[in-house]
């Protein structure tokens, strides 16, 4: 059976979208409360996927997928494009199977090994090298990071507790003109993760990033929309500290989604501290990480693990 991708491109109000092609089914397109296990992606059959909309209740966006097919018993040509009016509720944690946990409340999993992340490391430092070369084409309207700072998360396990861990590799560039930032691309490197425990961390890039393939192995971060408010950029001053909006996209797991945040601005020695005011809230169910969590948990003992895993951001330019 062959596949090929499938591109639309659609402007609506907050929208789950189904492809009634993925299936032979009747009725609303997603008969099934099931999810496409063999994929490894956590979405009902015959489903998109979702979107997000803006606070207008719009969304713009290009849509593609390369498991629709247009042959054999499940041929889209000829089938509907059903969109789901209305919100769907986002989950606030992922529950192990109870036959999972193990009896002992005080077992702790051992260590494991690592996965040879070689490739994975040889790509991301290429694509560094490439990001780099920016700063000697962009000359004096270019500025970036000096490994001065960190790249933060939280995320919640059994429901109440916490994991503090830091991605410790990563490469940001601001492009600027006369008006201020004009774009601002990030590389991080997955296989930097720092938990503070070798155990974990090894599980979560093994088990839940795979991050020893070679196209799972970074994420990328660009910022191109930025408001600065009604205060010009002329204006900015050594020492005071400016509230700017930006927004772009974030590229993880090999998948794009729309990413803003809130940024506070200090100029300081002739360079710019930057820092997120609150947590960026990345949903780990936007990622398509399937089964993976599911894995994790097990592996790690875990009853839950949060959906939601805050972001925080504090780095220096110059």
């Amino acid at each position: 059976m062959r596949t090929y991708p499938f591109w639309i491109t659609v402007a609506l109000a907050t929208t789950i979208l189904s492809l009634s092609g993925f299936a032979r089914q009747a009725g609303d397109g997603q008969p099934h409360a099931l999810f496409t296990r063999a994929a490894a992606v956590e979405r009902h059959v015959g489903g998109l996927g979702n979107v997000s909309t803006d606070v207008a209740g719009t969304a713009r966006m290009v849509l593609g997928d390369t498991r629709p097919t247009v042959d054999g018993p499940y041929n889209v040509i000829g089938r509907t494009v059903v969109h789901h009016a209305g919100t769907q509720e986002v989950r606030e944690h992922f529950y192990n199977d109870p036959s999972n946990i193990h009896p002992d409340p005080d077992h702790t999993p051992g260590d494991i090994p690592l996965e040879d992340v070689y490739a994975a490391k040889t790509i991301y430092f290429l694509k560094k090298a490439v990001l780099a070369e920016s700063l000697i084409e962009g000359g004096d309207g270019v500025v970036s990071t000096l490994g001065v700072g960190e790249i933060s998360f939280s995320i919640a396990k059994n429901e109440s507790a916490e994991v503090l861990g830091y991605f410790r590799d990563y490469l940001a560039v601001i492009s600027m003109n006369k008006k201020g930032p004009e774009r601002m691309e990030m590389l991080i490197d997955i296989n930097s993760l720092d938990t503070a425990v070798p155990g974990r961390n090894n599980r979560i890039l093994n088990l839940f990033f795979r991050s020893m393939e070679s196209d799972l192995g970074d994420a990328v971060v660009v910022f191109d929309q930025f408001d600065l408010g009604k205060r010009s950029f002329k204006s900015w001053r050594e020492g005071k500290t400016y509230s700017i909006r930006a927004s772009g996209s974030i590229v993880l797991n090999g998948v794009a989604r729309d990413i803003s945040a809130t940024l506070d601005v200090t100029p300081r020695n002739r360079g710019w501290m930057v820092e997120t005011q609150e947590p960026i809230a990345l949903l780990i169910s936007d990622f398509q990480f399937g089964n993976r969590i599911y894995d994790l948990m097990k592996s790690c003992n875990h009853k839950s693990v949060g959906n939601t895993v805050g972001v925080r951001v504090q780095l220096y330019f110059k």
